[in-house]
């Protein structure tokens, strides 16, 4: 099985999209910050209306995500202008 390491840097354009089987694991905690400014919020983007949803997105089979005793979270600021993220 295959080793990813996660970062911050993973998750500066948007979610970190898994798409490969693997075993995944964070090397740091985890800030989701992808609306940096208010007029990010309306910025249109085609295959997503509603913003960013999701800080990590797992679109196959046979993955381990480990948080190796880190942590995810939204920043403040991402928070109070995108609400949907789960």
């Amino acid at each position: 099985m295959y080793k990813y390491k996660i970062t911050n840097d993973d998750f500066v354009n948007g979610p970190f999209v898994i798409s490969k089987s693997g075993y995944y694991y964070l090397c740091e905690n985890i800030t989701i910050n992808f609306l940096k400014n208010k007029n990010d919020i309306w910025e249109h983007n085609k295959d997503n209306n509603f913003g960013f949803t999701a800080g990590i997105i797992i679109d196959t089979c046979d993955v381990v995500l480990d948080l190796n005793d880190f942590t995810i979270q939204q920043s403040i600021q991402d928070y109070c202008l995108q609400r949907f993220l789960r």
